[in-house]
């Protein structure tokens, strides 16, 4: 069954789920929601598996057409979003008819809005992931961004037609204006840069650059120096801030290449990526130390909280 057709794409928008476990050790990228905080809250208004596959959508200008009814809710960054021309509020699930227009527009906050559809999508998948990584250029709709005239293809939900729309309380909702601190968890080669350079890094602002990615977040600040010379090319753990020779950190997520050799001061939190993923130039970042027991914990409540487990 057509579910809905696309008739805007004009900017990146790809399907996502929580991207793939057990594959970097093949060089196949993770991929995954940018924003796990976000597209957990899409999925958990309809009821479905955080797992589940749902549209990632950057920067709006992004509009499907409905071919049948279906419930759907939107996460993440406001984009004006409409339906059928009149406003309608993030945070929330929203019922849609065949024939109904849904229109992202221009962002009003953050950068990257989660559409989720209350069906059973149809999908190839990619070692047990429904992920889009471009680089990779996997077959299909996984190897690419959504363009004019794809079709979301899958079986919708008409179990809860009747029942009155849900939103997410305000004190989960983010403010994506905000100043942004990010947990660093000291790891890899912490330990061999200079002491100044660490205070360095963790007492000044750093901006961050337009050609920011889903592959990595570069930033723009004061020099991390170092003089770590000659490492070999080691496997690249989601968040790892490596510092390249000109000195200015690199933040690498979820489309990362999955081997590098520069140096590296650890990885921040996968928290704290979320939130970073909301935020684009010229935005600013400091950072803060966090051990990995802690990070650790957060995550984990994270999950338990969206899985009830």
């Amino acid at each position: 069954m057509i579910l809905a057709k696309i008739s805007q794409a004009s900017m990146l928008a790809t399907w996502q789920d929580l991207g793939r476990t057990h594959s970097t050790h093949h060089g196949v990228g993770q991929g995954g929601v940018m924003d796990l905080h976000a597209a957990c809250w899409a999925n958990r208004l309809l009821g479905r598996e955080i797992s589940q596959p749902l549209i990632e959508i950057t920067m709006g200008s992004f509009t499907c057409q409905f071919q049948t009814s279906c419930q759907i809710a939107i996460t993440g960054a406001d984009m004006n979003a409409t339906l059928n021309g009149n406003a309608i509020q993030n945070w929330q699930t929203q019922w849609v008819s065949a024939g109904d227009e849904l229109k992202f527009n221009t962002v009003k906050s953050g950068f990257r809005a989660y559409l989720a559809i209350d069906a059973d999508i149809t999908l190839d998948s990619i070692f047990n992931s429904s992920s889009s990584v471009i680089r990779e250029q996997f077959p299909g709709l996984l190897g690419r961004a959504l363009t004019v005239g794809d079709q979301i293809f899958g079986k919708a939900n008409q179990a809860q037609k009747n029942l009155a729309n849900k939103q997410v309380p305000d004190t989960f909702i983010p403010n994506y204006s905000e100043p942004l601190t990010l947990e660093l968890i000291p790891s890899y080669q912490f330990y061999q840069f200079p002491k100044r350079s660490v205070d360095k890094l963790l007492h000044s602002e750093y901006y961050l650059k337009a050609d920011s990615s889903r592959m990595a977040y570069l930033l723009k600040g004061e020099m991390v120096e170092h003089s770590i010379r000659s490492l070999a090319s080691e496997g690249i753990a989601y968040g790892s801030v490596q510092v390249p020779p000109n000195g200015q950190p690199v933040i690498l997520l979820n489309d990362r290449q999955t081997m590098g050799g520069y140096p590296k001061l650890g990885c921040i939190s996968r928290l704290s990526g979320a939130a970073l993923s909301q935020r684009f130039n010229p935005s600013s970042v400091r950072f803060k130390l966090i051990s990995i027991e802690e990070a650790n914990k957060k995550y984990t409540n994270l999950l338990r909280f969206f899985t009830n487990t």
